[in-house]
């Protein structure tokens, strides 16, 4: 009687399974041991996106001046017995959008020129000037000019006032001269105007309540606020600006 002969084959296959199975179960020993040491299953979650977690709140907390004027919660809009039926409905047909002067916009202001005070140099604080209008044209555009509606413009006369009493103390011109460059921030009436002229022309920029109260950039520019700056202000011919007294 001749022995039955086993494939080889099979052998190999059952080496094979074997050999899988060992590398799983040192696996999952592993693993065992790593959630261990690491006080638990539940902390190791925690720790491996608790950073995650710190990298969002950081990100969160972040918000420029525009970001927090938009999303100020409708509850601002001031709702007191006094104020009268017809400026609520007026204001809600028209979706005007709230904005707190006081707390949100007149601060930023006084910072923004008490840093422009302390420039070393008037390059500096020109820059300086420019940046914080380009802040605040995209901040308050949109909104209402006063933080409750029955105030009409209130608020944006005395942040107009807050800006040239604080200029005045801090001995800030008005006006900006290189070569045959001027660059002129003053108020005109209700107006906030920055204008700049030179061999070529005269251009302004214009923030001021329209008709509804509401704040409205203007300009006689075919470019932004941003985008005109900032060729005038770049680092290539952004230098040798001097103060001209008011």
């Amino acid at each position: 009687m001749k022995t039955p002969v086993i494939p080889q084959k099979i052998f190999s296959q059952k080496g094979q399974g074997l050999l899988e199975y060992a590398l799983i179960a040192t696996l999952v020993a592993a693993i065992a041991v790593f959630v261990t040491l690491n006080g638990g299953f539940g902390a190791t979650i925690e720790n491996l996106f608790g950073a995650a977690g710190d990298n969002v709140d950081v990100a969160t907390s972040s918000i420029n001046l525009a970001d927090s004027v938009e999303e100020q919660d409708e509850t601002s809009i001031d709702t007191t017995a006094d104020e009268s039926s017809t400026t609520t409905s007026n204001s809600e047909s028209l979706n005007l959008k709230p904005l707190n002067w006081e707390t949100e916009i007149a601060p930023f202001a006084n910072i923004t020129y008490n840093t422009i005070s302390r420039n070393a140099s008037v390059d500096d604080a020109l820059r300086s000037e420019i940046r914080f209008y380009d802040t605040l044209f995209t901040a308050v555009e949109g909104h209402l000019a006063s933080t409750y509606a029955k105030d009409g413009t209130k608020d944006w006369e005395n942040f107009l006032t807050m800006i040239e009493n604080t200029k005045t103390s801090n001995n800030i011109p008005s006006t900006y001269t290189r070569d045959e460059q001027t660059i002129t921030v003053k108020k005109v009436g209700k107006d906030l105007r920055i204008t700049y002229s030179d061999k070529e022309g005269t251009y302004y920029y214009k923030l001021s309540p329209d008709a509804n109260n509401v704040m409205q950039v203007e300009t006689n520019s075919n470019k932004s606020y941003s985008a005109f700056y900032s060729t005038i202000m770049s680092n290539k011919d952004g230098g040798g600006w001097q103060y001209k007294s008011d």
